[in-house]
């Protein structure tokens, strides 16, 4: 039984030390602090009591935890980050041409798409006559442009000046 409260306290330790890391590396220092500070040094605490180990073993255990942890929260980070970066140049550009593409041709066709008829249902949220203008990059913009464009075509009322 004393194992496995050893094992459990043990978890508890890795389980507050890597969350701390995670929570500095998010910039959230005062969480991360609190944790280490208050958290985590009753946790260790209470997996010395339970652990049979000498103290000079407890204290290389606890070492090697912290460089483990905070390198596999470091390369998390990292795999995250380049995640993100290639998420962001390459895979969402081409969803949303992909998306504005689908949404032109169902316009030029005359067809609606669910998500058009739903925009040309809604209150648009600007004047009408007030020309709009889309930035090349505002990529959103441009969808919520075209997906009321074909209720605003049979008005007249909308044009589009490219910023």
């Amino acid at each position: 039984m004393e194992a496995t409260l050893e094992n459990q306290s043990w978890s508890r330790v890795v389980s507050l030390f890597r969350q701390a890391c995670v929570l500095h590396r998010e910039g959230k220092h005062q969480e991360s602090r609190h944790i280490v500070e208050q958290d985590l040094r009753q946790s260790i605490a209470t997996w010395t009591k339970f652990s049979g180990q000498e103290p000079g073993v407890k204290r290389s255990k606890l070492e090697q935890m912290f460089k483990e942890e905070q390198r596999r929260v470091d390369d998390a980070w990292m795999v995250q980050s380049l995640v993100v970066r290639q998420f962001s140049r390459h895979i969402l550009p081409e969803l949303s041409n992909r998306l504005v593409a689908e949404i032109r041709g169902s316009l030029a066709n005359g067809v609606l798409t669910p998500f058009a008829i739903a925009a040309a249902e809604s209150e648009p949220s600007f004047e009408p006559n007030d020309p709009v203008r889309i930035p090349f990059d505002d990529v959103e913009g441009m969808i919520d442009f075209l997906n009321s464009a074909e209720r605003d075509e049979m008005r007249g009322e909308r044009r589009l000046i490219a910023a």
